[in-house]
């Protein structure tokens, strides 16, 4: 979920869902305006590469 006023109003308050939260909103946003693209390399992530 990327409306955190509803996840919360749903959910409840959970301090450690905040990133996860911020980088769903982050994600949604870019791509308004780039193809974006997130990947894996071996034990580390990489978010988003907007392009």
């Amino acid at each position: 979920m990327a409306d955190a006023s509803l996840k919360y109003c749903i959910m409840g308050f959970n301090p450690k869902s905040i990133t996860a939260m911020l980088e769903n909103i982050v994600y949604f946003e870019l791509r308004w305006d780039y193809e974006v693209y997130i990947g894996k390399n071996e034990t580390k992530e990489i978010d988003f590469v907007a392009v």
